[in-house]
């Protein structure tokens, strides 16, 4: 069989990007397949490579790929649109494929567009070399599921597939295909790094909780790694590539406690000199001290906590159901260990009052959390936040067209019922009531290195001094 490039092309234009993870598991899971094992593999990080259009359509033509496949997320539609049709021009005798959020999401709008020849939808190990094979050998592409195609003008969409149960069955990511050091350099979900080079790990698949913002990719089961597994690849990269620290970005990584603390017992029998932060977040309440002596021993130094909201009526409307006594019981905890205390908090629930909002905030600005981030609610597709929003967010689909990753922060999406200059002034506030505490101040120049310290607290006080000079001063004052 005639040897084969395929190129894969993370579309993101997102700030703080990470190695693409996804792809990199995609990319190991072809080379696993004896039948493919001589293919060639070429990433594209449209981002990190700082690609314009015209870079971007050079690397195809050097590359001359037969299959290209591009992954995105759901909020970047016009750039993976303009991408496609880059490609299509560019190369068009390759095969285009899409995966990722943004296509298991919209498969049958991409499809009928003509944007891509095939989607694969949800996960996509197991469906992208049985999508090969069967492209390769002229098999029936009805049997494999999980993916999306036009046969004769007729969008047809295959089963559904079951999620992959045997985690440890896949193959560590194709680290090699990309400058995984390079990504250090570069500004991160972390926000800031401890160690010199530093990679994400997903040890575990899915979440329990049906929050109505959340995605389902993953599914509603935990499915896990072995320890040894996660540990093997931990070990991989401390040995091969240098890497002292690790971003796990599991969706719900603590849901197992004693296994948590397998992990970090597993680090230090390996003497494994780390830093360790959890970016995605970790559920507040599900924690214990035990637990959190064990990450710090093993080298944990920032956690970030999901709390959303600190209204009790909210949390039961969004399907979270944070105990927040607890949650603020454990943050007190972390705090006291040394470790850095960051929180997740949005605005903008349908149905949420200012008064909720102005708790929510109270909550933030007491508690023992050393930095926070403050945003609005959005109501992605395939979400419950649908039913909510349904007319609302049709507008959003329709004025922004998922032009990028930063409308959490975009002065005209409101979701809530409350006017939208009103939500915008209690996130502002939220940053300003926060961030300008002494107490606090203190804690982040203690907790973060120097430098990063004062890029933190300059970055916020810029924006909001910046906002007050557009004469939107906050008008509700806490």
């Amino acid at each position: 069989m005639k040897k084969k490039n395929i190129l894969l092309i993370r579309t993101t234009n997102a700030e703080g990007t990470i190695p693409p993870l996804g792809l990199l598991y995609i990319a190991s899971a072809i080379r696993n397949k004896n039948e493919f094992k001589e293919y060639n593999l070429k990433i594209i990080d449209f981002n990190y490579e700082k690609l314009d259009d015209s870079g971007f359509t050079k690397k195809i033509l050097d590359f001359l790929p037969d299959l290209i496949l591009l992954s995105s997320l759901d909020s970047e539609y016009a750039l993976f649109k303009k991408l496609c049709t880059l490609a299509r021009q560019t190369a068009p005798k390759s095969l285009l494929i899409a995966g990722g959020i943004l296509a298991s999401n919209y498969h049958n709008e991409i499809i009928s567009n003509k944007l891509v020849d095939y989607v694969v939808r949800g996960e996509g190990e197991l469906t992208i070399v049985e999508l090969l094979d069967a492209i390769n050998n002229n098999k029936k592409l009805p049997l494999v599921k999980g993916i999306t195609y036009r046969e004769n003008e007729k969008v047809i969409a295959t089963p559904q597939r079951e999620f992959i149960q045997d985690l440890d069955a896949i193959p560590f990511p194709a680290w090699d295909l990309i400058d995984l050091k390079g990504y250090s350099k570069i500004p991160n979900w972390n926000g800031i790094l401890f160690g010199k080079y530093y990679a994400p790990i997903m040890t575990s698949r899915g979440c329990v909780f049906n929050c109505i913002y959340c995605h389902n990719l993953f599914g509603k089961k935990i499915r896990t790694r072995s320890v040894e597994n996660v540990l093997s690849e931990m070990k991989m990269l401390y040995k091969d590539y240098d890497i002292r620290e690790f971003h796990i970005i599991d969706d719900f990584f603590n849901f197992d406690l004693k296994r948590v603390i397998n992990i970090c017992k597993g680090i230090i029998k390996n003497k494994m000199k780390i830093k360790i932060s959890f970016p995605n977040g970790l559920r507040a309440d599900r924690m214990d001290k035990e637990t959190l002596i064990w990450l710090r021993k093993a080298g944990t130094y920032k956690i970030n906590y999901a709390i959303e909201t600190a209204s009790p009526r909210i949390q039961k409307l969004i399907k979270k159901n944070l105990n927040l006594e607890k949650a603020t019981h454990y943050i007190n905890e972390t705090s006291k260990l040394g470790i850095i205390t960051f929180g997740f908090f949005m605005f903008g629930f349908p149905t949420e009052t200012v008064d909720e909002m102005e708790k929510t905030i109270s909550f933030a600005v007491h508690s023992k959390l050393d930095t926070a981030k403050f945003f609005k609610v959005i109501a992605f597709k395939n979400t419950q936040l649908e039913n909510y929003t349904s007319k609302k967010l049709l507008s959003y689909q329709q004025s922004l067209q998922f032009v990028n990753t930063t409308a959490f922060y975009d002065e005209t999406i409101n979701f809530s019922d409350i006017p939208t200059e009103t939500l915008n002034s209690i996130i502002l506030n939220a940053h300003q009531q926060f961030y300008f505490r002494l107490g606090r101040v203190l804690r982040i120049i203690m907790k973060y290195r120097k430098f990063e310290a004062i890029k933190r607290l300059c970055a916020v006080y810029s924006y909001v001094l910046a906002k007050k000079r557009e004469n939107k001063e906050p008008q509700v004052i806490y």
